[in-house]
């Protein structure tokens, strides 16, 4: 059996699909941080290349890598070290 929306459920759903947008719209215009690091583009077009570069793109990274949890901290560091 179908079930006919109410008025007020009309509107609930209408306002709560308002918020939502509004709520996506600010956290997608917010300024995201990110790190800069230089990786040229000819070392990731080739495989080769790539594997024989991408410890120098770790290093970087651990040089400008924190975290306030000591937990995390050491666990991403042994990843970028691997």
């Amino acid at each position: 059996m179908q079930r006919f929306m109410t008025i007020q459920e009309k509107v609930k759903k209408k306002t709560m699909l308002k918020t939502l947008f509004t709520l996506l719209l600010a956290l997608s215009l917010s300024p995201s941080f990110s790190q800069k690091l230089y990786f040229a583009k000819a070392n990731y077009q080739d495989s080769n290349l790539l594997e024989k570069n991408i410890g120098t793109l770790a290093k970087q990274a651990l040089v400008l890598y924190n975290n306030d949890d000591p937990n995390t901290y050491l666990d991403n560091v042994f990843r970028l070290q691997l």
